[in-house]
Formats: C-alpha cells, sequence, structure tokens
C-alpha cells in the first residue's frame, strides 16, 4: 500500500487482528506524501464560490487522520470533527494535541447514525 510514495507495508506490518490498530498511522503516512498543497486552495476556493464563509460550520464527517480538517483550520474555518472508528479518533486527537490546535467538537458516529442525531 502506498509503495509508489514510499510508503511500505513491511514499515506497518498489518494482520487482521491488528489492522485497526494501525491503519490511522499508515493512511497519516499515504496522505503526508500526496500533493496536498495544491489541494487546499481549491477547496478554499470552492468553499467561497458556494457561500461557505470561515464562520459556517463544516462538518468533517469522516474526519480519518485529519486531511483537510487541520489545514482547513489554520485557514480559520470553524470545522467540526467526526469519524466512527475511536482508532482514528484516538490518533487525530493526539495529533492536534501535537500541533497545538483545540478541537472544539468531537464526535464518533457512524454514517448510519447521522439521521438519528
Amino acid at each position: 500500500m502506498c509503495a509508489h510514495l514510499g510508503v511500505h507495508s513491511r514499515d506497518y506490518p498489518m494482520t487482521k487482528e491488528n489492522f485497526e490498530d494501525v491503519l490511522p498511522e499508515l493512511w497519516d503516512a499515504c496522505l503526508s506524501l500526496v500533493g496536498k498543497g495544491e489541494y487546499i486552495p481549491e477547496l478554499v476556493g470552492l468553499f467561497k464560490g458556494n457561500g461557505i464563509r470561515r464562520r459556517d460550520i463544516i462538518l468533517d464527517a469522516s474526519g480519518g487522520v485529519g486531511f483537510p480538517y487541520f489545514d482547513l483550520v489554520k485557514n480559520k474555518f470553524c470545522v467540526w470533527y467526526n469519524d466512527g472508528s475511536k482508532d482514528m479518533s484516538d490518533y487525530f486527537l493526539e495529533k492536534a494535541e501535537r500541533l497545538g490546535i483545540e478541537v472544539p467538537i468531537l464526535t464518533n458516529y457512524r454514517w448510519q447514525e447521522f439521521g438519528e442525531r
């Protein structure tokens, strides 16, 4: 997985038993190697073009390891985080603490639960 980006499975030995534990770190490593630099300005432009302002609340419904959450917060957007995986959320919170970013809203709902909330 992601070998073409320099991330090799031998660095993240994954088994059926530890998949949930290894996935957040592996996914973050893959994302760190892709061209995020171009993506965020385009996303911000898309928001502006559709009338989404920085003070509007954006729900990152499947927040994972924090992409694009952290970049949007750095661009002064109001973002609420959610991920149905506790392992992803735990990794996200550790990363937020390392980056010194306060997370005002954190939920752990699965997609099928959104209609009930």
